[in-house]
């Protein structure tokens, strides 16, 4: 999400800031030729590539030999250099184990758009680690038509045994699910319970419940 992007990039900032590192951001939609031009001007060290979003391809020769590091790195990018990526699955057992602590056997997960790899990393994650302990999991199918999906995603959520515990791959989505059951006059979180992922505190305030 874009909190989550927000976070890692003032992380990087306030790094280089102490090791006295100039950072020049290069934003989406105008990457490409910004990039380009940056990069002829030359007086550059490295390259710390954000792949959250449509990742700018960045080859060998284009990049002059430099050093890239990539933040989430998609799987369609071989780098030899180096990558950070999130523990998605560390993310989906922390909230499985939440929910087991509450007593809750019945689980269900709700990805993002079925093109993302880390959604169905964290879907099937937490699928997995739920039958591990017992627990009965269902998950969402989501397709790339929102509203067809939201009227899915309704009836979806009304169906869930209750109580349920509901692991959404992102806030966004959680709060999307909130709001739905919320609709349904199903009550959050006593009888389904959510967690969500990024931690956007302006989102989940702004939830009700929060």
């Amino acid at each position: 999400g874009q909190k989550a992007r927000r976070d890692k990039l003032a992380g990087i900032y306030d790094y280089a800031h102490g090791q006295g590192w100039v950072i020049q951001t290069v934003e989406e939609p105008a990457a490409a030729p910004l990039l380009k031009a940056t990069l002829r001007t030359g007086g550059i060290d490295g390259i710390i590539s954000d792949g959250f979003n449509a990742p700018v391809k960045l080859t060998r020769t284009a990049a002059r030999d430099l050093p890239i590091v990539y933040i989430d790195r998609p799987r369609s990018i071989r780098s030899p250099d180096g990558c950070v990526n999130n523990d998605d699955a560390a993310c989906a057992r922390l909230a499985v184990r939440t929910f087991a602590d509450l007593g809750l056997r019945h689980l269900a997960a709700v990805g993002t758009a079925p093109s993302v790899y880390w959604s169905k990393k964290r879907v099937r994650s937490f699928a997995e680690h739920a039958r591990h302990l017992g627990c009965r999991c269902a998950s969402f199918r989501p397709s790339d038509d929102l509203p067809d999906d939201l009227s899915r995603l309704r009836d979806w959520l009304k169906a869930l045994p209750r109580p349920c515990g509901l692991f959404a791959v992102t806030d966004a989505v959680a709060k999307r699910c909130i709001d739905l059951l919320i609709e349904s006059d199903v009550r959050v979180p006593e009888e389904v319970a959510v967690i969500g992922i990024d931690n956007d505190e302006e989102l989940c305030e702004s939830s009700v419940p929060s």
